[in-house]
């Protein structure tokens, strides 16, 4: 589960840097990624946004 606040989403940033690292590095199955939320979440809003770039990276 993913949890942002304020500037985490800095640190949120970094994590999935490193496991995209981690990913490029075995050319398997593409994970799943799976993110919890409700309606209305703003803080779900904001995960979506910094995610979108990567979306094609999982599942």
């Amino acid at each position: 589960m993913l949890w942002f606040q304020g500037n985490s989403v800095q640190l949120a940033k970094c994590c999935f840097r490193l496991f995209l690292r981690n990913l490029s590095a075995s050319k398997t199955v593409l994970p799943v990624l799976t993110l919890f939320t409700k309606d209305p979440c703003p803080l779900c809003d904001e995960a979506k946004e910094v995610l979108e770039p990567y979306k094609n990276r999982v599942t």
